[in-house]
């Protein structure tokens, strides 16, 4: 065995190699710290004498990706003997040839980790090369020689202390989708080759796959085509769809790319199908690209339902929503938007009433912003595929960030959904499936307006028409409840991916038009907290004329009131022993919002 100080000595000599190192848990192959902050450690021996002390026992950690030692994108191929790592290495080297020799590692479970090196980043993968062949990319990392754990150490395996290049047919396999060959082309009308060959470089780029790769699969597609495209239109359609963050997960490509082509997918054998399960220390690996919400706090990624009641102002605030992303000024002068382009269909709207109403906000960026009045297609029936033209014309292509807002629900719903068979809750969310399943494949936020009906329980989201399916279906809620004979009202929100929150809201001064925010709602205890606040500013008084002023009861009061006494936002004091405190505000203390007192006043109006 290996002594702790043994492995302050392995660090030192991988930092002699060039590689880039942290510390991992000692015996363990999980690092020390998170590893988000471990990718940014041990580069020098400095490092390593600082990170691991003289009796340090911390294993170590190699960086995989980018290298700058090497100036190259350091690749380890990782063989693990159970799954028959081996055998799959032995067929795939028959048929393309073998590996050079390179650095090499013995692995405690009797694998083998083969270092190298690539001009272009490949990312981490799970068994893609074949079972029992893994491969650690940009975002991964390995443990490395030297380093102890229950089953053994990791030792060297090879002569050469150097990483050789990645051989080139793994590499073309790691970019090729779903360990397939490129699908063979349809015949393509002439007018359609440039959306057919740009569907089909996003659906790789999605996949992962560097942009050279993608340029010489999609110049071999454009090469089958009977009429192929010039080379430089080729290039500039591979280099737009280059530009984006890989998004969707490798078993989908090859799907997307033969309907990208106007081919029939192959359907998969039910028998030979499998999980595509992933070792959470895999997926802790993985660097998932961070995604931008459309509004902050309120509208990220993904599927919303904007519910209210008929005539409450909610298709106001969805224009209002459209405008504010359009030119990416903040909604309601509080939450940012991310600006881009952005769809609108209001489909319970003519031509002249929607530009009249869109253009009541100021903020909005015409030349960003799309309406469409008239739709004869619905969901799951050839919406989804309106919306991916629109995303066509716009200069990124299918890879496009955009907001869409479909007002009314009603209008874009597939009644051929519903089935006797099933239940309410069945039918509602499968309703919503081919549009749910749309907004994975895209980087788009889609904004459905709904209806709700009078609530029939103290959830507020049971308000919603028709069952719980349509919430349990989308990513986010906003759910407007609009005051009766007045023009205030709240908007409630939660989502899988922000916070959310409720807020009160105001119409703004014209009569119909979009929404102010005045604040967060202040929750019931807290409002009658500050409404006492509010009566002690201007007298002392005792918990019972304090409970008559705030419309609440006795015990209620003296309980909050205990609590102020307790934090020393109040004091008190009585004239004799059997009368009751009279309570009034610490002086020491900031006076109340005058808000709150503005709404003390209103209260004794209304009593007067």
């Amino acid at each position: 065995m290996t002594s702790p100080h043994d492995l302050r000595a392995w660090a030192q000599m991988a930092i002699t190699r060039g590689y880039a190192i942290f510390p991992c848990r000692p015996g363990d192959k999980r690092p020390k710290a998170s590893f988000k902050d471990a990718r940014n450690q041990a580069r020098t021996p400095e490092d390593v004498a600082h990170l691991w002390a003289p009796e340090s026992d911390a294993n170590i950690g190699v960086l995989c990706g980018w290298n700058d030692v090497f100036q190259q994108h350091l690749v380890v191929l990782d063989v693990d003997k159970d799954p028959g790592g081996f055998d799959t290495l032995s067929e795939l080297c028959a048929e393309y040839g073998a590996l050079p020799e390179t650095y090499t590692v013995n692995t405690p479970s009797g694998g083998k980790h083969y270092y190298f090196i690539n001009e272009d980043n490949v990312r981490n993968s799970v068994g893609k090369l074949g079972p029992g062949l893994d491969t650690r990319g940009e975002g991964g990392y390995v443990v490395g020689e030297g380093s102890l754990t229950a089953n053994g150490g990791y030792t060297l395996a090879s002569e050469p202390q150097e990483p050789a290049f990645l051989p080139p047919w793994i590499a073309a396999l790691l970019a090729a989708p779903d360990h397939g060959e490129m699908p063979a082309v349809s015949e393509v009308a002439v007018g359609g080759r440039n959306d057919a060959l740009y569907k089909a470089a996003s659906a790789l780029r999605r996949n992962g796959l560097p942009v050279d790769a993608i340029r010489a699969a999609i110049s071999a597609l454009n090469d089958t085509l009977t009429h192929p495209l010039a080379q430089q239109e080729v290039n500039t359609l591979v280099e737009s769809a280059g530009k984006h963050a890989p998004e969707a997960a490798p078993e989908h490509t090859s799907r997307q790319l033969a309907a990208a082509m106007g081919q029939e997918a192959e359907k998969p054998d039910a028998a030979a199908a499998k999980w595509n399960a992933m070792l959470l220390a895999d997926l802790e690996q993985l660097d998932f690209p961070y995604r931008q919400p459309f509004v902050d706090n309120l509208l990220p990624k993904g599927l919303c339902i904007l519910a209210g009641d008929p005539k409450a102002g909610k298709s106001w605030l969805a224009m209002q929503l459209s405008a504010a992303v359009s030119s990416g000024t903040p909604l309601f002068g509080t939450f940012e938007t991310t600006q881009c382009p952005v769809l609108h269909l209001a489909l319970e709207d003519s031509q002249e009433r929607f530009t009249k109403h869109i253009t009541k906000f100021d903020e909005r960026d015409a030349r960003n912003l799309w309406g469409v009045t008239s739709l004869s297609v619905r969901i799951g029936e050839g919406l989804e595929e309106q919306i991916d033209q629109w995303l066509l014309e716009r200069p990124d292509g299918l890879s496009a960030r955009a907001l869409v807002v479909i007002d009314l629900l009603q209008a874009v719903k597939n009644q051929g959904s519903h089935s006797s068979g099933k239940t309410a809750y069945e039918n509602d969310y499968n309703g919503l499936k081919s549009l749910r399943d749309y907004v994975s494949l895209r980087n788009v936020a889609i904004v459905v307006l709904h209806h709700t009906r009078k609530a029939s329980s103290e959830n507020e989201f049971n308000s919603i028409s028709g069952s719980q399916g349509i919430a349990g279906s989308v990513d986010t809620i906003w759910l407007l409840k609009s005051r009766p004979n007045s023009f205030t009202g709240d908007l409630i929100v939660t989502s899988r991916e922000s916070d959310g929150g409720e807020y009160e809201m105001e119409r703004m001064e014209r009569p119909k038009s979009g929404w102010n925010m005045i604040g967060e709602k202040i929750p019931e205890e807290q409002s009658v907290a500050d409404r006492i606040r509010a009566c002690l500013s201007v007298e002392s008084l005792t918990a019972k004329e304090l409970a008559k002023e705030v419309r609440s009861n006795v015990r209620h009061v003296q309980a909050i009131l205990s609590d102020l006494f307790i934090r020393e936002e109040v004091v008190r004091e009585r004239e004799k022993v059997n009368r009751p405190y009279r309570y009034s505000l610490n002086p020491d203390k900031l006076p109340v919002e005058s808000r709150t007192i503005d709404f003390l006043k209103s209260l004794r109006t209304d009593d007067s």
